[in-house]
């Protein structure tokens, strides 16, 4: 089986900077936040970007090879079940909760997001917040978020390159 290069999707949300244009050598002035380099998620999925499967995309290249390309257990999901993504957070991510895969496939039909950092650069003194430091009530959170001390309940950590 031969190597796919791959083209991203890019997200541009409100928090993106210029490091992934600069990186995939992309015209643009928009600012990117995301770039799914490994996807084949609906909303986004990675194309072929050589050879005579150029243009069509990851799911696509998929299904007209067949699942066994994806290894001993890719006949077991219906899509493919990584998305890997590339971030370029230039301002501060919202807070976000994701759910597991119970909940994932019975309300949005996927299954649940679990996540994986590697930081490749960073600014020094960026932070990561992850979970929480204790157990919170739904009117302690709330009460949290309204005034505004909502980062003093979650956990942090300072991080540096290469940090997994």
């Amino acid at each position: 089986m031969a190597v796919l290069k791959l083209k991203p999707y890019l997200q541009h949300y409100l928090w993106g900077g210029r490091k992934l244009v600069e990186n995939y050598n992309i015209q643009s002035d928009e600012k990117v936040a995301e770039a799914w380099v490994v996807s084949c998620h609906p909303d986004g999925p990675s194309m072929i970007d050589m050879g005579p499967n150029k243009g069509i995309t990851l799911p696509e290249y998929i299904e007209s090879k067949g699942k066994t390309i994806l290894g001993t257990h890719g006949e077991k999901y219906e899509a493919f079940p990584i998305l890997v993504k590339l971030l370029d957070a230039n301002k501060d991510l919202s807070i976000q909760v994701h759910p597991d895969d119970e909940y994932g496939l019975r309300v949005e039909g996927e299954y649940g997001k679990n996540e994986m950092w590697l930081i490749l650069e960073n600014d020094p003194g960026s932070i990561i917040y992850y979970g929480v430091n204790e157990p919170l009530t739904k009117e302690v959170f709330r009460a949290s978020i309204e005034d505004n001390t909502i980062l003093d309940k979650l956990h942090s950590v300072e991080t540096k390159p290469y940090d997994f």
